[in-house]
Parts: C-alpha cells; structure tokens; sequence
C-alpha cells in the first residue's frame, strides 16, 4: 500500500510539474508576443512625457514672463502716478527714491534657505541671478538673504558687519565653503572623467558640465570651447558600448551638446526597454529547465520502484513453483501402485504406516521415505 501510494503520489506531482512546465512556456510565448507591443507603449509614454514637460515648461516660462512684464507695468504706472502727484518740479532723484519705495513693497524675493555646505554652488547661482536682475530692492534682498542662511553656515554672519552688503556676504561664503581647487586641478579632473558604472547619461553630462564651467570661471577654458569639449568627453567616455555605437552617428554629425544628450537618453531608455523582456524571459527559461530536469529524476525514481516490486514477486512465484513441484512429487511418490494391493497387503501396509508414523518425513522435506526398502529416497525434480 505504501509503494502504491508513493507511486500515486509521485505520478500527481510528475503530472502537476508538467502543468507548470506548460504553463512557463506559455508565459513565455506572451511575454515575447507582447515585448514589441511594451516598447512601443514605453516609447510612445516617454515621447507623451516629454512633450508634457516641454509642454509645462513653455507654460511656465509664459507665465514669467507675464508676471515680470505685469510686475514692470506695475512699476512704471507707479512711476507716472508720482510724477503726477508731485509734479514736474521733483527732481529725478527724489522720483527714483519714491519707485523704489513702492517696489521694494510689492516685490518680495523667495530665496531658498542655505543650511549645507555642501549646496553653496547652486544656492550662489541662485542669489547671484537675484542681484543681476535688479528686480529687487537691495535692502530687502540683503535682509532676505541673511534670513536664508541657517545651521552652521550662519555662524558666519556673526564674523561680519550688521550692514554689510549682499555682495559682503556671498564672498564671505565663498572663502568657507566655495570650491578652492585650482584651474589646473579642474582640468586634470576633466581629463580623468569618464562614466561611472551606476551613472546614468543626465547626471553623467551634467556633472561633465560643472567641471567644464568651473575651467570656465577659472580661465583654463575659453567659452567658445565649450561645446566641442562637452561633446567629445560626453560621448567618447561612454561606459556603455553599445549605446556608444548606436550613438556615433549623432556624434559625427555634430549636433549641439544639448542635443545629443537627448538623442543619447532617448537610446538609452530604448535599450533598457529591450532588455528587460529578455531578462524576463531568461528567467522563466531557466525555471523551465529546472522543472525538466525535476521530472527526469522524479521518472526515473518511479522506474527504479517499478522494477523493484517487479523482481520480488517474480522471484516469489519460482519458489513457490518450485516447492509445488517437490509436494507433488511427494504425493505422487506416496499413491503409487506399490501401496494399491489387494486385501491383506494394503491392510498389512496400513498397520505398518501407523507403527512407523514417526518415520514419516515432514512435509516441507525434500526426502521420502520408501516403506518396502526401508530407507529414504530424494525425488526427483
């Protein structure tokens, strides 16, 4: 019973392993059906999210532009309303005094707070694009940016006059937590760079360009050079092979660096797309072959048990053939003519066979006993 249910149960787990079997492959067969149809859908989603970008982006810059140009209207409304009020008699100086006073009040700046050191580069651009827009008053944006200074960088202010100028304070930052390598330790970096395994093609451009900017502010670069040096370090330092050689035809017909980083993205998120499916389909194959290979071994176990039970009872039916011969031959042997006389003999032999009972052999013995000789015979197979 044991056996049998063993067999049973390992026919049920061979049968439900071939259903997975064919279920995988099935899988399979989708997913490479439906690869194409996935990319196209990711291409046509990354081209819909760029266009929405650009899209926002366009808005954006729209809406800047009309608030600036509202802000300018404001101001110089604001200019013609004191002229009429004071008249012609003012003086320029006394009007520019009274528009400033009216701008510094609607224009508040928004100035990112500054508490890592480690983001003075982007928090300086931002306060020095503040003061070359002359938008805003320089008493407010002096107070205002000594209002975004916090944490440890703020320690500085301490170091510096209570009226000192936005000016004052940016250089005193500088000299703290500015980048102070040289221009010949820029361009060596430069020269060095090249893409690191787990960088991505915008932060590996843009990280191109802080080093190619700084050569810049430093001297070491004329801005002519600019563009021809982003373009042959970007391209030719690619960590990936083949985006490189999907690439170089975009690289030899030299397109602006803006771009080919775009032609270059858009490669590679054409590649990544390509590859996923495949890895996808790499390890459903694999899952296959172990399910194969667990079905040979589970196949070749219930075989192994089928041909074990098979020889025991083959070997059990030869012995019991055998010993059916011997008790045959036994009873034959007994019944022969010899013990059918007539009259006295066979009553002679009955007395004799109850005086000798304890000379009769056992059943299961191989020897015979013979009554008239007296001795004992081994019949014959």
């Amino acid at each position: 019973m044991d056996f049998k249910m063993e067999m049973e149960t390992l026919q049920k787990q061979i049968e439900l392993m071939k259903l997975e079997e064919r279920e995988a492959v099935r899988k399979i067969q989708i997913k490479e059906e439906l690869r194409e149809t996935k990319q196209k859908e990711k291409l046509q989603a990354e081209q819909r999210k760029q266009n929405k970008d650009r899209l926002r982006t366009l808005k954006q810059e729209k809406y800047e532009l009309e608030q600036s140009l509202l802000e300018k209207q404001s101001v110089l409304s604001s200019l013609a309303e004191e002229l009429l009020a004071y008249g012609e008699e003012r003086n320029k100086p006394q009007i520019s005094k009274i528009s400033e006073s009216k701008q510094a009040f609607m224009i508040k700046p928004n100035i990112p707070k500054f508490t890592e050191p480690s983001n003075f580069p982007e928090w300086k651009i931002e306060i020095q694009s503040m003061l070359s827009s002359n938008i805003y008053h320089k008493e407010i944006l002096r107070l205002a940016i000594r209002n975004a200074i916090g944490g440890k960088p703020r320690q500085i202010l301490a170091t510096l006059k209570p009226t000192a100028t936005s000016e004052e304070i940016l250089e005193a930052l500088e000299s703290n937590y500015g980048d102070i390598k040289s221009g010949e330790c820029i361009m060596e970096e430069y020269y060095k760079a090249k893409q690191e395994k787990e960088e991505d093609i915008s932060a590996w451009g843009i990280r191109l360009e802080e080093l190619v900017q700084k050569a810049i502010d430093r001297g070491e670069i004329q801005t002519h050079r600019r563009e021809q040096m982003l373009r042959t370090r970007f391209w030719k330092y690619l960590r990936n092979k083949e985006l490189k050689n999907a690439t170089r035809i975009f690289y030899e017909s030299n397109i602006p660096f803006e771009e080919l980083r775009k032609k270059m993205r858009r490669e590679e998120q054409d590649i990544s797309v390509s590859k996923e499916p495949s890895q996808q389909i790499n390890f459903h194959q694999k899952l296959l072959n172990d399910l194969k290979e667990q079905i040979k071994m589970m196949e070749a176990k219930l075989n192994s048990l089928t041909e074990e039970q098979h020889r025991p009872i083959d070997t059990e039916r030869r012995d019991t053939f055998r010993y059916d011969n011997r008790g045959r031959s036994y009873r034959g042997y007994r019944n022969n003519s010899m013990f059918r006389g007539r009259g006295g003999y066979h009553q002679r032999n009955d007395r004799f066979n109850r005086g000798n009972r304890s000379y009769e052999p056992r059943r299961d013995n191989t020897q015979t006993y013979t009554q008239q000789k007296g001795t004992f015979e081994t019949p014959l197979n």
